[in-house]
């Protein structure tokens, strides 16, 4: 399979080609392409020897070294414990560190093992802007056994991105926060201000137009009499709020629980809202704050991200666990391009969860003009069997009728020329679709802009499980734009050439729990 390139950019603006390069790797990518604005310089600022550290102790190393305007953070750890570890740093705006300069701190964890690399973006938001010392590394075993540890090496660098120019009370992505991934037809793009979440799909052909009718918003292949708003790079993700785009989201521990987890709220507003789950979500909260994004790395051919998720019902209240995810544009030689994202979710809240339930694999939400949801549920899958329509769906939340089983592990959503978008989780069987509360596809609601409209639709491929503390899981999706069949047939080669997600075999929702 050929891989789409990367690219940089404002959500319109010009776009600079990273080029075509290899496979997904199992690990972030580590070596940026030479000559280009993501080949980061690190240099190394400490060395660190071995030492011990007792169940429920801590260890510290004070490297002391002068960062100047770097930013990001790179750290060799040896360990046999989980830990979770506090970097202390001094900054002044403007001269030099002083014993009175202000001290903040950024907390990172990791799992047992050897030689593990982890990446820290210092100071995200923004706020501590000038020049930094690394005071300490603080790391507290967070097993139960005694440890052995080792920080071998510290080194710094400036990160390639400017988080100073950045507004974060705002939903605008500003052009250094967008990243695409991007091949001859296909585009996705995440935002780094919501956690690396998807908030781009497009095709880039030329061949997909929007065009505004008389009866409401098309967005297709066909030509169609009305005001023609884009013939290229049209949206199709909807990114309404922080709770839509496609992405991760987990739930955890209930609010009625013993274990010191006070719950945050949330409903359909203000005046309907219950005790929430423990809920990271990547995009960030109920009220809008963002994310805190830990790393991004760019590759030849695909994107890394990594951050630390809000936790949905509360406000600004940042979880102690990591999302990861890596985007790629792929080529199938007959079938043409598909976008590939695999997803990795690590909780270090140290909460014994222990609730079974439906988890979104992912959260998806698309624009209304392919309101209309296929998929297959019949017990011939990938025979070309039936497929099931479903028109005029309705709001999901506590629907009986918006759950359903997806034998072919795919859903897609389509306008009236069944041509759409194709969401396919291997191994997954029940799935979560509707439209939200009055949906609506006129062109006074959507307008030129779908994808910021608050009607859309929503799909959630659910795999029954509990989320498991320091134990990471992960899998991987596809999307494709297509029509039905195209889509139909895509995900067949697919599943023929082996893509699986073995973590959720098995984990099938119980019917209508």
């Amino acid at each position: 399979m050929k891989k789409g390139s990367a690219f940089l950019a404002a959500i319109l603006g010009a776009v600079m080609c990273f080029g075509c390069g290899k496979p997904n790797s199992e690990t972030p990518p580590d070596k940026e392409p030479e000559g280009d604005k993501w080949a980061v310089e690190f240099v190394s600022v400490f060395e660190g020897e071995e030492k011990q550290i007792a169940s429920g102790g801590k260890c510290v190393y004070e490297p002391g070294a002068d960062l100047g305007d770097k930013n990001y953070l790179k750290m060799i750890v040896s360990s046999n414990v989980t830990l979770r570890g506090e970097i202390r740093y001094a900054y002044e705006y403007k001269g030099d560190i002083t014993d009175d300069s202000d001290e903040d701190v950024e907390t990172f964890y990791t799992l047992a093992g050897q030689n593990v690399e982890l990446r820290q973006i210092l100071d995200f938001y923004g706020e501590n802007e000038g020049n930094k010392k690394l005071r300490s590394i603080e790391l507290f075993n967070l097993g139960d056994t005694d440890g052995k540890i080792t920080l071998s090496n510290v080194s710094a660098a400036k990160h390639p991105i400017d988080f100073y120019d950045v507004s974060f009370t705002n939903k605008e992505v500003e052009p250094q926060m967008q990243l695409f991934v991007a091949g001859e037809t296909v585009k996705i793009g995440c935002t780094l201000k919501s956690g690396g979440a998807v908030n781009w799909l497009s095709s880039t052909d030329g061949t997909v137009r929007q065009i505004n009718t008389e009866n409401g918003v098309y967005v297709g292949k066909e030509q169609k009499s009305g005001a023609v708003v884009a013939d290229n790079d049209v949206n199709l993700v909807n990114s309404h709020d922080n709770g839509r785009l496609i992405q991760q989201s987990y739930y955890g521990i209930g609010p009625d629980n013993n274990q010191g987890y006070i719950p945050g709220e949330f409903g359909a507003d203000d005046n309907n809202t219950r005790p929430w789950h423990y809920n990271p979500v990547q995009g960030g909260d109920k009220k809008n704050f963002f994310s805190r994004l830990v790393d991004v790395q760019v590759s030849e051919g695909e994107v890394y991200i990594k951050a630390r998720p809000m936790d949905w019902a509360k406000v600004n209240e940042v979880t102690p666990s990591y999302m990861e995810n890596w985007y790629s544009v792929e080529k199938d030689p007959e079938l043409g391009e598909y976008v590939k994202v695999r997803n990795r979710f690590t909780d270090f809240s140290g909460y014994e969860h222990n609730n079974p339930r439906a988890q979104e694999l992912p959260a998806f939400y698309g624009i209304a003009p392919l309101g209309k949801a296929v998929y297959y549920n019949g017990d011939k899958p990938f025979t070309n069997d039936e497929l099931t329509y479903r028109e005029n769906m309705a709001f999901w939340d506590g629907n009986r009728d918006a759950r359903m089983r997806c034998t072919e592990n795919w859903i897609a959503w389509v306008n009236e020329e069944d041509w759409g978008i194709g969401l396919y989780v291997p191994d997954v069987v029940t799935t979560l679709a509707g439209r939200t509360t009055g949906f609506n596809n006129s062109v006074a609601e959507l307008g030129s802009a779908p994808y910021k409209a608050a009607s859309s639709t929503y799909a959630a491929p659910l795999g029954n499980f509990s989320m498991e503390t320091y134990k990471a899981f992960d899998y991987t999706y596809y999307l494709a734009l297509n029509s039905v069949s195209g889509v139909r047939e895509l995900f067949a080669k697919l599943k023929e050439g082996g893509a699986k997600n073995e973590f959720l075999v098995g984990k099938e929702v119980p019917n209508w729990v």
